[in-house]
């Protein structure tokens, strides 16, 4: 399938808590992503966001404090889905960190591939460094 195609096929409605949108490809006669499917299909009586980032889980955790103090869900299933919510919380944080490492190390991969294409390119020599290095100084 081209390219073009893919670009122009229908695009996944929903809104992250932080205002972007999900960008995913809709499901065939769907509004949503298959991710994001199961969040609009109702299975239990409150609605809980899809914990992506920290605005997502401050959404949740507000949804499931109000839905104990109305009586929606009991305290035990409110504690249960707290624990869970502190659990993401944990995750959030070590993913941030993971990602930040990737970065890190990808911006090292494309200095060091960039100056390996450079040598490569002008057939320079270990030696032929220092002869440069020197001229310029």
């Amino acid at each position: 399938m081209p390219v073009a195609k893919l670009d122009n096929s229908p695009r996944c409605r929903h809104t992250k808590a932080d205002g972007s949108p999900c960008k995913a490809p809709a499901l065939r006669n769907h509004d949503y992503c298959h991710f994001h499917l199961e969040l609009y299909t109702p299975a239990h009586p409150i609605m809980m966001p899809v914990i992506e980032d920290a605005h997502s889980l401050q959404v949740a955790l507000q949804i499931v404090l109000r839905a104990v103090l109305q009586g929606t869900i009991d305290r035990k299933t409110g504690a249960t889905v707290l624990y869970g919510l502190q659990i993401a919380a944990s995750n959030l944080k070590r993913l941030a960190q993971e990602r930040e490492t990737l970065e890190t190390q990808d911006e090292g991969a494309r200095q060091h591939s960039l100056v390996q294409y450079l040598i490569d390119q002008l057939d320079l020599e270990p030696e032929d460094d220092e002869k440069y290095v020197g001229a310029g100084a």
